[in-house]
């Protein structure tokens, strides 16, 4: 019954952000696998005032390797990217290398409230 409830129609009310925002990405993810960086779908939800890590500097471990798989942990730089259009040259310089995309998954593993009034996700 519980998986009937509408997201955030309780007193969990960030529940529905993390639903509206694992919406555009599994649709961004879906533009990935059709040809990366599919920048027009991530800049339709992407704010201007976005700030993320740096994908330019990262440290890079060899986990596994054989059988046609390697198996590889990157770490990225601590220092944030500010800013929508320089955060989506940073995907973008990221990406680049890839020939295509097969697997893109993003989950939202965390999610809390920092403002009494949440940001307006598009609804």
């Amino acid at each position: 019954m519980l998986r009937l409830v509408a997201p955030g129609s309780d007193e969990f009310v960030t529940e529905r952000y993390a639903f509206e925002i694992g919406r555009l990405l599994d649709e961004w993810s879906q533009a990935l696998k059709s040809g990366p960086p599919a920048f027009g779908k991530l800049t339709e939800f992407m704010d201007a005032s976005v700030e993320g890590a740096s994908f330019a500097q990262s440290e890079e471990t060899s986990l596994r390797s054989g059988g046609g798989i390697e198996v590889m942990r990157r770490r990225f730089a601590a220092n944030p990217v500010a800013g929508r259009e320089r955060f989506l040259q940073e995907i973008k310089n990221y990406l680049a290398s890839f020939a295509g995309i097969e697997t893109a998954e993003f989950e939202i593993v965390s999610i809390k409230e920092v403002a009494s009034s949440p940001a307006d996700c598009g609804s």
